[in-house]
């Protein structure tokens, strides 16, 4: 089993990464470049049982095995991935698109425990086509979300891998500006995809979809704002106990939204009161542990932000705060 201090700088790593980029799924870590997407590597195994983190700490004496760059494939143009999922050590899938010409296409990329290779990916038949987040049950059921755009219509993006070959599933987003940021699959009938939706006069919406086994269906979820909202991630422990984060603007500023689903329906849960800020990560390692992970938005000093699920009670993990400024992780 991997000790409490590798496990501690894993996580810590994860959260640099989601810090950098804006973007973090479930199990996943993200890198992104400007021109070709590459993928960091530790060695290890995740712990077989729940971890209790001690207070976070910053420095190499936590990291006895180091990190290291691993070859991708080239692609043509502006490539970046933006979410990750791993099976096993030889089965892990990366997500993400590529700018060429002015358009994005679907970025899919496998590891086979000896090197990444490109996958074949459908793209929607327009010049935008995204994949922003990937979720998986087994080698053959998994599932990546993203957007669209074309002459004709614009919205969400589904596509699912059966072991064979992706194919895009027809979905129930559609519309300019609507989004899918993250998927969480529990079942082969059970899977939940988070994103942000359009309201009336252009505002911004909460956006959470559920596939039955059959279909695509958008569930009603709860919003705090009537400006600019979103979720950016999602985690689920069971078929009745689904977390989704995110953020919501008002005329002050920018706020932390966390979601529950109980097997009927979403609602807001409170929070730690917090200075404004926003979630973009989520992980949950059981009903009674889960980890949430942002940044403060004090445009002055910007920090990250952790927050910690024990069953009854969220409470806010001190954490390192870096020199300078944190980025703020916000929807794409």
């Amino acid at each position: 089993m991997m000790s409490r201090a590798a496990f501690t700088c894993m996580v810590a790593v994860w959260y640099v990464a989601l810090l950098t980029t804006g973007h973090l799924a479930p199990n996943a870590g993200v890198t992104r470049l400007s021109s070709n997407p590459f993928v960091s590597r530790r060695s290890g195994a995740v712990p077989s049982s729940p971890v209790r983190l001690p207070a976070w700490r910053a420095h190499s004496a936590s990291c006895p095995t180091p990190w290291r760059v691993v070859a991708t494939p080239a692609v043509a143009g502006s490539g970046s991935l933006r979410s990750a999922v791993a099976l096993s050590s030889s089965n892990v899938w990366a997500v993400g698109s590529v700018e060429d010409g002015g358009g994005e296409d679907t970025l899919i990329e496998h590891w086979d425990g000896a090197r990444w290779r490109t996958v074949a990916s459908p793209d929607n038949g327009g010049p935008v086509t995204r994949l922003f987040g990937i979720g998986a049950r087994s080698a053959t059921d998994i599932w990546a979300v993203g957007d669209y755009k074309n002459a004709d219509a614009a919205g969400t993006l589904t596509e699912h891998w059966d072991g064979t070959h992706w194919r895009i599933v027809p979905d129930a987003g559609a519309g300019t500006g609507i989004l899918l940021n993250a998927v969480a699959v529990i079942a082969h009938d059970d899977v939940w995809a988070v994103g942000s939706g359009r309201g009336g006069l252009g505002t911004g919406t909460t956006l959470t979809e559920h596939w039955d086994g059959a279909r695509w269906t958008i569930v009603p979820s709860p919003g705090r704002s009537r400006f600019s909202i979103g979720l950016t991630a999602v985690a689920a422990v069971s078929r009745t106990d689904v977390w989704a984060v995110g953020s919501y603007q008002n005329s002050v500023g920018t706020w932390p939204l966390v979601e529950h689903w109980d097997g009927v329906r979403w609602r807001i849960v409170t929070m730690p009161d917090t200075s404004m800020g926003t979630l973009s990560g989520i992980t949950a390692v059981s009903a009674h542990d889960v980890w949430v992970v942002g940044a403060t938005s004090d445009y002055l000093a910007a920090q990250p932000l952790m927050e910690h699920w024990d069953g009854a009670h969220w409470q806010v993990v001190a954490s390192p705060r870096p020199a300078g400024r944190a980025d703020i992780p916000l929807p794409p």
